[in-house]
């Protein structure tokens, strides 16, 4: 699977998430939303749950990358939790489940 495909299936996770909780969410649900097969989901997440921590290092690794370049270590930390709290309803789901 492309890094492309798996973070279109991370996206829709993440909405998912956010919106329904992550004990509602589960991969039928996430296939139909994603448009792919049962199969191709298997070929690249062991489950929910490592779609989660793929997800969650894409989202951290995303904050990092994209400043690491021209910000000192302190204003990337700040950014870090800056992206947290723009994602507050996906955390807090995980968080709570």
């Amino acid at each position: 699977m492309s890094e492309d495909l798996k973070s279109r299936i991370a996206l829709v996770f993440r909405a998912e998430v956010a919106e329904t909780g992550f004990n509602h969410v589960s991969v039928v649900h996430l296939m139909k939303k994603s448009g792919i097969r049962r199969q191709t989901f298997y070929d690249n997440f062991q489950d929910k749950y490592d779609l989660l921590g793929y997800t969650i290092q894409a989202m951290m690794e995303a904050d990092v990358e994209s400043d690491s370049d021209r910000l000192d270590w302190e204003e990337i930390i700040a950014q870090v939790f800056y992206s947290a709290e723009l994602n507050r309803d996906f955390y807090k789901s995980v968080y709570s489940s």
